[in-house]
């Protein structure tokens, strides 16, 4: 009897995986995983950069910011804490705070982002 329910047992562990594994993800409240600080970051900078009537050099500094983004981001998901990285990242956004146009609320949301980076350094994401 226990062989004939073994195979199946087995077989329900394995189509309950992606269940199990996806519960371990947070959720946005629409179904959707929540995204990383990081993501986020991305997220609002390549907005503002999208809604924003910005100069060529405007545009390098966000592009900067974004490449040592995703430079952090991809050494994150090798576990690695470049810390050299993100600051250089959080560098990059600053300037573009300090340098670029944008409207206040844009403004506002990028200066929450460099906070929120700057606390993710000093935990060292945790």
């Amino acid at each position: 009897m226990k062989r004939f329910f073994a195979p199946y047992f087995g077989l329900g562990l394995l189509a309950a995986l992606p269940v199990l594994m996806s519960a371990q993800q947070f959720d946005d409240g629409r179904g959707q995983p929540a995204p990383t600080l990081i993501e986020s970051v991305e997220r609002h900078l390549q907005r503002v950069e999208r809604d924003a009537p910005w100069s060529r050099g405007e545009r390098h500094r966000a592009d900067e910011a974004l490449d040592h983004l995703s430079r952090f981001d991809q050494r994150w998901h090798q576990g690695r804490f470049d810390k050299g990285q993100l600051g250089e990242a959080i560098e990059h956004i600053q300037g573009v705070l300090s340098h670029n146009r944008m409207n206040e609320r844009q403004r506002d949301l990028l200066a929450q982002d460099v906070d929120n980076l700057r606390g993710f350094r000093a935990s060292r994401g945790h």
